[in-house]
């Protein structure tokens, strides 16, 4: 009787230990990681080194895209995005304020702690091949109100 009594129970908890299983993963998300504001050095060659800051931010609708403000030092609001798969960021082909298109790749590095692209841009009169490396992240501290 005992182990009818066990068996019964078991089987009415399984179910619920089923629905908290996917639970546990879905509040796991990579791109946390990198979501956050980036100290950035690029080089394009004939243009030379620049130094500016880049913000990442997750895609509120695509789960594998992160957002980019300011990419290639472009103080605009459309935002270039990339897909993340492991610690590669893609950059498909994409055109921003009509103007700049944008293709290339990233592999993020140094315990998720620097990324360093190859891209090309083009602003319509020809395409420039760049190295941008994000270092450090920039660290914003919060305000204690005493």
């Amino acid at each position: 009787m005992k182990i009818y009594r066990f068996l019964l129970a078991f089987i009415m908890i399984l179910p619920l230990l089923q629905a908290c299983q996917g639970d546990i993963t879905d509040l796991e998300d990579p791109r946390d990681a990198i979501a956050k504001k980036w100290r950035v050095t690029d080089n394009s060659g004939p243009s030379g080194e620049a130094g500016y800051d880049v913000t990442i931010s997750k895609d509120p609708i695509e789960k594998t895209r992160v957002l980019f403000s300011n990419f290639h030092n472009l103080a605009s609001p459309d935002k270039f995005y990339a897909i993340l798969a492991g610690t590669t960021l893609t950059i498909p082909s994409q055109t921003l304020d009509g103007t700049y298109t944008i293709s290339g790749d990233g592999i993020i590095a140094n315990n998720m702690e620097s990324i360093t692209f190859e891209y090309s841009i083009n602003d319509g009169d020809g395409s420039v091949d760049v190295i941008a490396n994000f270092g450090e992240p920039i660290i914003t501290k919060k305000k204690t109100i005493k």
